[in-house]
């Protein structure tokens, strides 16, 4: 998106970053090639870097005005400007002042979801820009003072003495934490799910330090949590009830998507979902045998007609569609009605017969231990199954997938692409045989027989 940027500009930009043979940023070269820039008047800079006093930033670009002062912009692929990103600019408006640059205007270049992508990408209507120099301005006097402590703290002999609190994990982990938390046990109260920060630390600072010890203490509400993490539970009634709605032929079925900030298609919105792998596992019977499909897109074309062509097929001799907590699916499912409408009867069929499979758990009417409080499939096909897990796999998460895939997108990528697309399909397989293995779970869970997975 940074690169993007440098369309909005009149004239072309000069690069200033300069980087070390292994591939990191060097600083001194970086800064002399700025300053080198600046004195043979280009007007336009991209990465420029400063030294400030004892302070040092880059920033994405500065375009020089005619009276000599100079208008900042930094580029973010989000469509908010968050508190934490004003706090970072702050820092950096305050080094380029240190360094004698007059700021005349701070722009925020943020992503325009409402923007809809002709033939060509319209950078202007893209970016919204905003000038947050007046908030800034604001802001600096709090920085100055806390660089004035920071500085304090760089002259101590020894590091201060402080207790563990939130500001360890917020609003970055801290690079000291494992070495000030090496007297946490393993089994303490951070690693409770469905609990606040603040609330862990409350129990913590009160000398409730484990799960344990949380289970015989005062706070009730705590006790009763950590009991329910660690013992196996099963609602039988609610869980008859919900597998009374699935009926064979039964598809077990995951999406892999991609929301990219620069629209590659005509049609498409920034951070709009393209869909581009699905897996499936068909049975058509408790007692047939698994047979397994897919489809991923070919990299840099559009996959999605291709993609609902190939879904509707899949799809259509099954009685029921089962989804681990389905949002996703069904997001892309209605985008893909809208996209084509000639294909909506289809489609809405799909919609009508998934259901997900991952509600009792989110209900709490199933419930291992080892699922630790979580009910992501990540953590509850391990707790299911033992011997599978992610681990094994080249692409071991949802977003490393949208990642992977939008690297081939790339026509600068040095992947093996079609060792890549094996590796992605591969990743979406094992979250298709979590479904099964979740709903064989639920079977055994009531006594019935399960679907062979061998």
């Amino acid at each position: 998106m940074v690169d993007s940027a440098a369309q909005l500009f009149p004239s072309e930009s000069y690069l200033c970053a300069r980087v070390n043979p292994e591939g990191t940023k060097n600083w001194n070269t970086s800064v002399e090639a700025t300053q080198l820039a600046i004195e043979n008047g280009v007007t336009v800079l991209a990465y420029p870097s400063f030294y400030g006093m004892d302070l040092m930033c880059d920033i994405h670009y500065l375009q020089k005005n005619k009276s000599g002062s100079w208008k900042a912009f930094i580029v973010k692929s989000s469509t908010k400007i968050s508190d934490n990103s004003k706090e970072n600019a702050t820092f950096q408006l305050h080094t380029l002042r240190e360094a004698g640059l007059k700021i005349s205007h701070f722009y925020v270049l943020t992503i325009n979801t409402k923007y809809n992508r002709s033939e060509k990408i319209d950078y202007h209507q893209l970016f919204k820009k905003t000038d947050v120099l007046p908030t800034l301005n604001k802001l600096e006097n709090e920085l100055k003072s806390t660089l004035k402590e920071l500085r304090k703290t760089l002259k101590l002999e020894t590091s201060p003495d402080l207790p563990i609190g939130e500001y360890c994990l917020s609003p970055y982990s801290c690079e000291f934490k494992s070495k000030c938390w090496k007297h946490v046990p393993e089994n303490s109260v951070f690693n409770l799910r469905r609990v606040s920060r603040e609330t862990k630390f409350k129990w913590w600072n009160s000398g409730v330090k484990t799960i344990d010890e949380l289970k015989h203490s005062k706070f009730e509400a705590g006790s009763l949590l950590s009991e329910t993490q660690a013992e196996e539970y099963v609602d039988h009634e609610s869980l008859t009830e919900f597998m009374s709605h699935i009926q064979f032929p039964i598809l077990f079925l995951d999406f892999e998507g991609y929301l990219p900030a620069l629209p590659p298609f005509p049609g498409v919105k920034p951070f709009q979902i393209i869909p581009f792998l699905f897996a499936a596992y068909k049975c058509e019977s408790i007692d047939g045998s698994l047979t397994f499909h897919s489809y991923i897109g070919t990299p840099k074309q559009d996959p999605r007609r291709q993609f609902a062509d190939a879904l509707i097929e899949i799809c259509a001799a099954s009685e029921t569609i089962l989804v681990y907590d389905p949002m996703t699916e069904k997001q892309v499912i209605r985008g893909l009605i809208r996209e084509y409408p000639e294909l909506a009867n289809d489609l809405d069929s799909i919609l009508n017969k998934i259901i997900d499979l991952a509600k009792p758990i989110a209900n709490k009417h199933f419930y291992l231990p080892a699922m630790k409080g979580l009910s992501s499939m990540k953590h509850v096909l391990p707790a299911v199954d033992p011997t599978n897990s992610y681990k094994s796999l080249s692409v071991q998460s949802g977003r490393a997938a949208s990642q992977l895939y939008q690297i081939l997108c790339d026509d600068q990528h040095d992947k093996n692409e079609k060792l890549e697309l094996d590796n992605l399909v591969e990743y979406c397989k094992m979250d298709v045989y979590g479904l099964v293995q979740v709903y064989n779970a639920f079977l055994k869970a009531l006594d019935r027989p399960v679907i062979s997975t061998n």
